[in-house]
């Protein structure tokens, strides 16, 4: 009964972290699941990655690491945010990995380490993306005073800018340093290239894949065999018929220029469906697109089918509002964005169905 349905591929995900492997193979490959893995469901994604081998996930935050051990209770996790003062009877209670990422956050770590058995922690080094991380001074630092025996790093890491610019300037730049950096840590795993860095070969030991494994291209100029992960759907409210001159939705930003056919689809902004696809996006029904016209409302948007075959619409209950012959790259850049935005911001409306 539900407006909006995303139907989420499980194979589909699982045969996109194969590619992922293979690409930053002989690396390992890990799996970022933050943000309730992209919008599509952090327990079902990562039980299904469990299953394909995957060993190493990154989340966020505390409360998304604790969901996560409780379902896949195996694996190993890293906290991106890393720890906060409270926090660490909640990491040593779950076997969370701590990603520390300033001096205030590795002062706290080391202290406990100096009065209590600490499990590992992972070492983010900000190369220059000036985002989380410890500036190459500090690292540089902490390596030369050495670490408390107890204190054991089993990641040195970092985050690329402009992983998704092959050719931009800022990546050997960033490599250059994390390999300074990686000199002062022998013997520890790194981790280097998000899913953009992998295609280059700047993986580090163990490769973080993400907008890949949910079907998501961070190019714009090259193609990646990934199969498509979600289907999301909105039912169709009001088939109508209206005369030229009719206009559409808040501020009449649209009149139809004919008698026109417009299809009332249930889902909106409240949704998640951006609200920057109104006069731009488009909708496909059995294969056939059709442009969302008008403004797009919190529960709602109007497609215009007038061009479409009549038997076709006559007969759809539903439309393809991504996925289904709806590009994810295109749609986010009809909306000026990008394609993270367009499955992150699914909202709970949208009723997730799995296959797999």
């Amino acid at each position: 009964m539900a407006n909006g349905i995303a139907h989420i591929h499980l194979s589909a995900l699982a045969a996109n972290y194969r590619v992922m492997a293979a690409a930053a193979a002989p690396s390992r490959c890990a799996a970022v699941v933050k943000a309730n893995a992209y919008g599509l469901g952090v327990v079902p994604v990562a039980q299904r990655l469990d299953q394909e081998g995957c060993r190493d996930f990154f989340v966020a935050d505390l409360p998304e690491a604790v969901e996560l051990r409780r379902a896949c209770p195996s694996i190993r996790i890293f906290v991106l945010d890393g720890p906060r003062p409270g926090d660490f009877q909640t990491y040593q209670q779950h076997g969370l990995v701590p990603v520390v990422n300033n001096q205030a956050q590795l002062t706290r770590w080391i202290e406990h380490s100096r009065t209590e058995t600490v499990g590992p922690v992972a070492l983010h080094v900000d190369t220059g993306i000036s985002r989380l991380g410890l500036s190459p001074q500090t690292a540089t630092a902490l390596a030369e005073a050495q670490l408390p025996d107890k204190l054991e790093v089993c990641l040195l890491m970092t985050h690329l800018a402009c992983a998704d610019e092959p050719g931009h300037p800022l990546n050997q730049q960033q490599l250059d340093r994390f390999n300074r950096i990686k000199a002062l840590f022998p013997g520890v795993t790194t981790s280097f290239g998000n899913t953009a860095g992998i295609f280059q070969g700047l993986e580090g030991d163990l490769a973080r894949a993400g907008i890949a494994l949910y079907g998501g291209n961070p190019f714009s100029d090259r193609s990646l065999q990934l199969r498509e992960v979600v289907h999301v759907e909105g039912r169709v409210l009001q088939d109508r018929r209206v005369p030229a001159d009719t206009p559409v939705g808040y501020g009449a930003t649209f009149t139809t220029s004919r008698d026109s056919r417009l299809l009332t689809v249930g889902v909106g902004y409240g949704d998640g469906y951006l609200r920057a696809l109104g006069n731009r996006g488009y909708v496909c029904i059995a294969g056939q697109r059709a442009p969302v016209v008008g403004r797009v409302s919190m529960d709602s948007i109007v497609v215009d089918a007038t061009d479409l075959d009549p038997a076709l619409v006559d007969n759809a209950q539903r439309v393809s509002l991504l996925g289904g012959g709806v590009c994810m790259e295109e749609l986010a850049e009809l909306a000026g964005t990008i394609c993270y935005e367009l499955i992150a911001r699914l909202g709970p409306r949208i009723v997730r169905h799995y296959h797999d």
